[in-house]
């Protein structure tokens, strides 16, 4: 049965991670035969990967046979007073989730999730609200969550055995019918790039970055996910790079592929660092948050979290880590992107699943 879907995601806010998530899961799903809307994807974006976009929950949910809550860190906690007064798109987040979870009480909606999980929150009594409302929602049937250690939040529901790990579904990004494979291979002779994204406030890591750079006769971009759009401008180099090229999100999917240029990618974000990874890239930690660091423990690069106590001491650590073979074979490699792929079989079933019931 050929079914309205619509996608809810944090597709607004001009994120290389979300946004690529929006077309990369949008389009599988419209290549099962089903009619696909996304949450705020950017028009330009909607109409260059033949997705339509809406600007409403309201509109999205009325004329929806089925709910996909596609991608990212769906399980947070509240947002805090200090928080709300600082962050305005965190406020903003949550007032949407909020909507959308009286949408599907009050319509029915079945909802179904792929590749969410956790971020910064330890127990499921620690999740807003409004998220857990939607995930205990008896019309919640079941979905896709990208780490193992996140099952954990799905025992409370009804649905729990229904819920499936698989991983990041951005680990299939180059299997994607918009993205081709990387270079495997980089010439040795090529001068090393490499690829900074850091925030504001680490400002002195990114300086430390640049002396180095110059000694070593490295390259250094600062990398920007956020689009000029959005008005986001928290990573270093979004206000003018010191030192250093920028390289900024335009276009999630351009940016993937372009990211084959760099030998390694430094990051605190988890989606930059694994499609990184997939692209033929190293990927170093800066500070990661603890998405970052859960995820890279369970694929066993837990060698390249950040340990060190100050710049000075992570340039060491960094120079070693590029010297040295990383660990991630290729054999990881190909097990991942099976993996992250094979979810869509199983999305497709649960789509079935809600045909028949209708």
């Amino acid at each position: 049965m050929r079914l309205k879907v619509f996608i809810w995601g944090c597709y607004w806010q001009g994120n290389f991670g979300d946004d690529l998530m929006a077309v990369i899961i949008g389009r599988k799903i419209k290549s099962m035969g089903h009619d696909v809307v996304v949450f705020r994807l950017p028009a330009e974006l909607a109409i260059k990967y033949e997705l339509t976009s809406v600007s409403s929950a309201i509109e999205g949910v009325s004329s929806a046979d089925v709910v996909v809550l596609g991608g990212g860190a769906f399980l947070k906690e509240s947002v805090g007073l200090l928080r709300r007064l600082i962050s305005k798109a965190s406020v903003e987040i949550e007032n949407e989730i909020s909507v959308l979870a009286n949408l599907i009480e009050s319509k029915g909606t079945p909802v179904i999730s792929v590749s969410i999980g956790s971020d910064g929150v330890s127990s499921f009594s620690d999740v807003a609200p409004s998220r857990k409302k939607i995930i205990t929602s008896k019309n919640f049937i079941g979905g896709t969550y990208r780490l193992p250690s996140d099952e954990l939040f799905f025992n409370h529901t009804s649905v729990s055995g229904r819920m499936k790990h698989y991983p990041d579904v951005l680990f299939g990004t180059y299997e994607s019918d918009v993205l081709s494979k990387p270079v495997e291979s980089k010439l040795s002779s090529k001068k090393r790039c490499i690829g900074v994204n850091v925030s504001h406030r680490h400002s002195d890591l990114a300086k430390e970055l640049v002396r180095w750079s110059k000694k070593e006769g490295v390259d250094i971009d600062f990398v920007l996910t956020h689009s000029v759009e959005s008005g986001i401008n928290s990573e270093y180099g979004s206000r003018g790079a010191l030192e250093g090229n920028v390289f900024r999100n335009y276009d999630p999917v351009k940016f993937a592929l372009e990211l084959d240029k760099y030998d390694a990618i430094i990051s605190v974000k988890l989606h930059l660092g694994l499609v990184s990874l997939m692209r033929g890239c190293k990927f170093f930690t800066y500070n990661p948050r603890g998405k970052t660091r859960n995820q890279l423990n369970e694929i066993g690069l837990s060698k390249y979290l950040d340990t060190a106590s100050s710049p000075k001491e992570y340039v060491q650590q960094l120079s070693s880590w590029l010297e040295a073979p990383y660990q991630l074979s290729s054999e990881k490699k190909d097990i991942l992107v099976e993996g992250a792929l094979a979810q869509f079989s199983y999305i497709e079933h649960l789509l079935g699943l809600v045909g028949k019931s209708g």
